[in-house]
């Protein structure tokens, strides 16, 4: 299964009417690529991409009460989508929304036992798959691939487009 998300990815990929010089670009077609070899991967176990940002998350912040709220913020997904995942996640019986213990007027997310059961083989999944991800550029690359793009987020170069 791993060779497959690979290989789609490295379908994916591909200029399209010479925008290989845009950062822009590149960056859309990266995120489209990892999404889809990680859609693939996972639609055995009937999760999305998205999905497994959020049982990561939650795994690996386990003693953090997450609210909707902070999930939105976290993702940087806009409320009806988050809502929209979470909705699923429940039917799927992956988590459960409760009272907010500090706060009796909001709801935490929590992971279920058939979550906690999935925990080792979707973290096993979510490592091997940056593993392979970036197995062809070796640790300085990946360091200087990582802090490049954490300066294009910073706030201050945040960027304004017009419109047309």
């Amino acid at each position: 299964m791993k060779r497959k998300v690979i290989a789609i990815m490295g379908e994916c990929c591909m200029d399209i009417h010479g925008l290989n010089r845009a950062v822009s670009f590149w960056i859309k077609q990266a995120d489209l690529c990892i999404d889809r070899g990680v859609q693939h991967a996972l639609a055995a176990h009937d999760l999305s991409s998205t999905q497994l940002k959020v049982l990561v998350l939650l795994y690996t912040h386990p003693e953090q009460a997450f609210r909707q709220k902070d999930l939105e913020q976290q993702l940087q997904l806009t409320n009806p989508t988050v809502t929209g995942i979470l909705s699923n996640m429940e039917r799927k019986g992956l988590i459960r929304r409760v009272k907010n213990p500090r706060d009796s007027r909001s709801k935490v997310v929590e992971l279920t036992e058939r979550s906690h059961q999935l925990k080792d083989e979707l973290m096993a999944f979510a490592a091997d798959f940056e593993e392979k991800l970036t197995e062809h550029l070796s640790a300085p690359e990946r360091e200087q691939l990582i802090a490049l793009l954490k300066k294009l987020l910073e706030p201050e170069h945040s960027v304004t487009v017009n419109s047309i």
